[in-house]
């Protein structure tokens, strides 16, 4: 579902009365205008290099070719193709009745679990220290709230084909923004060597 972005004199006139004067639609746009203009946010200057090399890195993948098999699966990495997962799991899908999260597992053994997760809106905050946590997003998008163990914070968002890493200890959360829902990816948990 694409979102709409842009108000129409329609959209105001609906918000206003119903019989408002043009003079008060034209006057009621003019103070949006402004108010977005005062709190306007420039964007961080390595957003632009941050969506080309998305750009670059996707329309890569689109010309790559290749398949993942589930019975043998591959670990996931910066890298990793997402059109291929996604092509590898369209099967694979939540039941009719699920909660927040569904994990369907494709991989276990000494090493590593993968999964094929769904989340609908949330993933709770959590720390993993016995495990690296990494996702492959392959439909949605979300918003990553992280807290280093220094007690850093910062905020990442993510759409389809981005790789998330978090590193042990890290406490985080995962919101889903996008809003065809659920979002789904490639679970991975690294486990640590014993």
């Amino acid at each position: 579902m694409k979102q709409k972005r842009e108000i129409s004199k329609d959209d105001l006139r609906s918000w206003l009365e119903p019989d408002a004067s043009d003079e008060l639609l034209n006057q009621t746009e003019a103070d949006l205008i402004r108010f977005a203009a005062l709190h306007a946010v420039d964007p961080n200057p390595a957003l632009r290099q941050t969506i080309l090399d998305k750009i670059s890195r996707l329309k890569r993948q689109t010309l790559e070719s290749g398949t993942i098999d589930l019975s043998n699966p591959p670990l996931i990495t910066p890298e990793s193709n997402y059109l291929h997962w996604q092509a590898a799991t369209s099967a694979i899908l939540p039941p009719a009745a699920w909660d927040e999260i569904y994990m369907h597992p494709i991989r276990s053994d000494e090493t590593v679990d993968l999964f094929v997760i769904y989340v609908s809106h949330l993933v709770p905050e959590e720390v993993h220290h016995d495990v690296l946590e990494s996702f492959l997003l392959l439909e949605g998008s979300c918003q990553c709230n992280i807290t280093d163990e220094a007690g850093n914070t910062r905020t990442e968002y993510y759409s389809a084909g981005d790789y998330i890493a978090f590193a042990h200890g890290e406490v985080h959360d995962v919101r889903i923004t996008s809003a065809e829902r659920p979002a789904k990816a490639i679970l991975q948990w690294l486990k640590k060597a014993a």
